[in-house]
């Protein structure tokens, strides 16, 4: 990643990539030491001699130093080496080439200074190995690294490597992070030490482990951009160890639990790992159709699925102390950091998306138990529908900002009313009753949540980012944010994890297109690092900064693939193209579009250009299909909302076409499209 800085007349451009210490970058171990190069480039822009400065300080817990009156390790530089203590040893922390000078004001403060005339410039380069190095081949291996060579050599293995599907909008920040984003996710995962060339899949950098239900948020960008060999070796670990480890609720037993990674398992409260990862292996095989893959997984999603059908037939039974609205769903368990074992929402409706799906994928390649797989999943919704009615039906209404009142449906059975804190009421809420497609996203009860969640959740202490300073604390860190009506646009329709929560996309499958879109920027604009090339986890202690997860690859994948959707959307049955490009980036005369999408119907490679002075647009589309949805949409959203006048697809005139929604009805065509829509 390339950040670009400007303090005055000081202009300062941050350079980073990552490289291996002693192996060639073809042939990466398990186990390789990775440095991460960095180059900071200052120059003098004005008309008068200005100092750039660079300070550096370290901490060995990870704690971000927002403060300068926040002490740092004491740290010292010996001839280009920077050294920290840690216990009763100095341990080197990087080495650093420089025309600045150092000094250090204090025992935790590096400063690195030059004087520059105008126009001059000036640049530090650190190595920063990121295990503590020791031996002297290793320090002889970081002070070889010179910046310049060892970045081409990283650019042209980048450049060689299949990335799967491309993406190219106006807006290069987006692009340059959905480029990079891959890249990110081979660097964290980590390939087991057993020699099977299974890959764990990390949801983040440092010190993440496998979080199941996050880490099938990654695989899916990675299937969806066509890489098959990268999706296999990371969706491997589960099956293989399958029934290791269990999961923290009443459940009777661990036979067939989908969680166990070979020691690298994380979030053994996460009861939804199980139904995510049912799913992703069921989704995988709608992306590929490749019968003989999912014939070798079927013992596994068999045994996957008779795991919750044994779970349920505890709580069928009659319960101490209870009312029965539990009855059908999982025993009561953990919901991912929260350890309370309660009935909670988020994790049945997505282990019956899980066993949905399973059964459903089973039945394509004849499974003897298919169809009792299919009853079982239909008994375990019509169960969850009724005791979520239930549970709605004893929840007070809700008050809206306009002062509407609307039914709520609790996080978990036995709720009346709100729950406690940002995870149980919005993270893991009643949204995910849409998410899942336990509930259509066309029915009252959708806009009943959707409302709930924008009104009351998204920008209401404790659930979400508070509107008014008074309400933040440290107040100081805060300007005065007086009316959150006012503010809505920019503050409004994210959750304190912005790109972990799919609760943009119902609004994509009903068509309400604007906010997507404006739930999308502002779940990036929140989360973005310039200088990391990435998304953090949580903008923390307020938007624009981040907590230690610097780079989250599983909330990144949803961002990317939220933006990706943009182009190709192909949820259930229909197949969209272009559903949800901004209006005005066909007014910025730069090529957008996609390449390679896959879908369940097949490949979609969709490029788009605007054409103003002859008043069209135009979308080159190219379909290599393996199934035919039941409708499939390209849309032309024109910049003024101005209604198509006449289509011509390859020259030949095309009068299927909704003119006010701007969409061309494709449905039954396949390969190369040229599409001219003229207004």
């Amino acid at each position: 990643p390339v950040a670009n800085f400007r303090d005055g007349s000081i202009t300062l451009k941050q350079e980073t990539f990552a490289i291996p210490l002693e192996t060639p970058v073809d042939r990466v171990e398990p186990d390789v030491i990775l440095v991460a190069c960095m180059r900071f480039t200052f120059k003098n822009i004005g008309k008068k001699a200005t100092v750039a400065r660079l300070p550096l300080q370290y901490s060995a817990s990870g704690s971000r130093i927002f403060w300068e009156e926040e002490k740092g390790d004491p740290i010292v530089c010996d001839r280009g080496w920077i050294r920290t203590r840690f216990g009763r040893r100095q341990h080197i922390r990087a080495f650093s080439r420089t025309n600045m000078k150092v000094s250090q004001p204090r025992k935790d403060l590096l400063e690195y200074t030059r004087r520059l005339a105008p126009g001059a410039s000036c640049e530090i380069t650190l190595n920063i190995p990121f295990v503590a190095i020791d031996t002297a081949e290793e320090k002889r291996n970081l002070v070889r690294l010179n910046f310049g060579a060892a970045y081409r050599t990283v650019k042209k293995y980048w450049e060689g490597e299949d990335l799967g599907a491309s993406l190219q909008t106006p807006e290069p920040r987006l692009d340059e992070l959905a480029r990079g984003h891959v890249p990110i996710v081979m660097m964290a995962d980590y390939e087991m030490t057993d020699g099977s060339g299974m890959v764990n899949t990390s949801v983040g950098s440092a010190s993440y482990l496998n979080y199941p239900n996050e880490s099938c948020m990654i695989i899916q960008d990675l299937d969806e951009r066509g890489l098959v060999d990268e999706v296999r070796k990371r969706i491997a670990v589960w099956p293989r160890f399958q029934s290791s480890r269990p999961l923290i609720g009443r459940f009777t037993d661990q036979e067939g639990v989908f969680f166990g990674a070979g020691g690298a398992e994380s979030g053994q409260s996460y009861n939804q790992h199980h139904g995510w990862v049912l799913w992703m292996i069921a989704e995988h095989y709608f992306l590929t159709r490749d019968r003989s893959w999912l014939k070798a997984q079927a013992e596994a999603l068999a045994r996957g699925i008779e795991w919750v059908a044994r779970q349920r037939k505890a709580t069928l039974e009659d319960q101490r102390d209870s009312h029965g609205w539990e009855r059908g769903f999982l025993p009561a368990g953990a919901l991912e950091d929260v350890d309370d074992f309660f009935y909670w929402l988020s994790t049945n409706c997505l282990t019956w998306r899980g066993v949905d799906s399973a059964a459903r994928a089973l039945a394509e390649i004849g499974h003897p138990d298919a169809v009792r797989f299919q009853r079982e999943a239909n008994a375990y919704r019509k169960d969850l529908v009724r005791g979520f009615e239930l549970s709605r039906q004893h929840s007070p209404l809700v008050r809206l900002r306009d002062g509407r009142w609307i039914p709520h449906y609790p996080s978990r059975l036995y709720r009346r009313g709100r729950d406690y804190g940002w995870i149980r009421e919005v993270l893991e809420g009643s949204v995910y009753l849409l998410i899942s497609g336990l509930y259509s996203y066309t029915s009252k009860q959708a806009r009943w949540m959707l409302d709930d969640f924008q009104d009351t959740r998204y920008m209401n202490p404790p659930y979400g980012f508070p509107p008014r300073a008074e309400d933040r604390q440290p107040p100081i860190l805060f300007e005065e944010i007086p009316d959150p009506i006012a503010e809505w646009y920019h503050q409004g329709g994210y959750s304190v994890q912005p790109n972990l929560l799919a609760g943009l996309i119902p609004y994509l499958d009903r068509d309400e297109i604007e906010v997507y879109l404006w739930m999308f920027f502002n779940a990036w604009a929140v989360c973005y690092s310039e200088e990391g090339g990435s998304l953090f986890e949580h903008p923390m202690p307020f938007p624009g900064f981040a907590n230690l997860a610097a780079q989250k690859t599983s909330d990144q994948s949803n961002a990317v693939k939220w933006l990706r959707y943009m182009f190709v959307y192909a949820p259930r049955d229909e197949l969209y193209i272009g559903r949800a490009i901004p209006r005005e980036w066909f007014t910025s005369g730069k090529p957008m579009g996609v390449e390679g999408v896959v879908t369940r119907f097949g490949k979609v490679t969709a490029n788009f250009a605007a054409a103003h002075q002859a008043n069209r647009l135009t979308a080159d589309i190219t379909l290599k299909l393996h199934g035919e949805p039941e409708r499939a949409l390209v849309r032309f959203r024109h910049p003024d909302k101005a209604p198509i006048k006449s289509v011509r697809i390859n020259s030949k005139a095309h009068r299927k076409f909704d003119a006010k929604k701007g969409d061309v009805d494709v449905t039954g065509m396949n390969g190369k499209l040229k599409i001219v829509a003229s207004y």
